[in-house]
């Protein structure tokens, strides 16, 4: 699992149907809510407090996200959206991403542009015939290894992500030298926060104001979600921590996750409107 601060990022966003977004049978949740804040409850400060980040979503008149606000303490930072005909922008500060997008509105391609990292890796993106993401691809130049090459097989039962079979190869070396991991995934009953993306490690260049990848992965534009909520992930074996972890959740009476507490010390809260 990635630092604390990938887990930020764990957020439900529920739409209804527009004719720029994917089909509303991609969205398990209940279409006519939408999450307004979420907000996380960092670590332990002095004398048992927390330490609170918000994450504040605004939308435009078609009920897609257009804005995010970050705040912590006495910062604010913004990310916004621009959605045209075969492409979604992402900008912020220090950080341009963009989305092209297949006749389905599923996104094939991500492009980023960072004026502090010239080698931003472009990731590549297939889909099975359910239009559930099956492949992720990226190619990069590596600092110590050279030339990178990784991907990510994903596998589905019952509506859900249960594994991920990745391999990374060093194209540098005389033999290419192939590497190999695996993670898997149990699930609740609960409806999947959107956010699952985030638990799921998904995407693994973000680093955005709230990783606009798990955003549209939230939306249906990286395919049909998982339908349920993680209950928890079993890392690759040679990781740092490789433990398996888990997620304990609570869930309103129409079964949308309203709290999440993914360690002993952080807690994740959602603020929904629901018409």
């Amino acid at each position: 699992m990635k630092k604390i601060s990938f887990l930020l990022l764990i957020v439900s966003v529920f739409v209804s149907c527009s004719k720029n977004n994917p089909t509303d049978e991609e969205h398990p949740q209940n279409k006519n809510c939408k999450t307004l804040s979420f907000v996380q409850l960092i670590g332990e400060g002095p004398q048992g407090t927390y330490y609170e980040e918000t994450s504040t979503f605004y939308y435009d008149s078609q009920n897609r996200v257009s804005k995010i606000e970050k705040k912590y303490k006495n910062t604010i930072k913004f990310g916004r959206f621009t959605y045209e005909s075969n492409t979604i922008k992402y900008s912020e500060d220090d950080l341009d991403v963009i989305y092209t997008l297949n006749n389905k509105g599923l996104i094939i391609n991500t492009l980023r542009k960072n004026p502090y990292n010239t080698n931003e890796p472009q990731v590549n993106y297939s889909y099975n015939s359910s239009n559930q993401l099956a492949l992720i691809t990226s190619e990069d130049d590596n600092y110590f290894y050279g030339p990178t090459k990784t991907t990510r097989e994903l596998i589905y039962e019952n509506g859900n992500l249960v594994k991920i079979v990745g391999t990374t190869s060093l194209l540098n070396e005389p033999k290419t030298l192939k590497g190999t991991f695996t993670e898997t995934f149990t699930f609740t009953k609960f409806k999947a926060p959107l956010y699952n993306s985030a638990y799921l490690e998904l995407f693994e260049n973000a680093s955005s104001v709230d990783d606009s990848e798990n955003l549209l992965y939230s939306l249906g534009y990286f395919g049909i979600t998982s339908k349920n909520m993680v209950e928890s992930m079993t890392p690759p074996i040679n990781n740092t921590d490789n433990k398996t972890r888990y997620y304990d959740s609570k869930a309103d009476q129409s079964g949308n996750v309203i709290e999440v507490i993914p360690n002993s010390s952080d807690i994740y809260k959602y603020n929904y409107q629901c018409e």
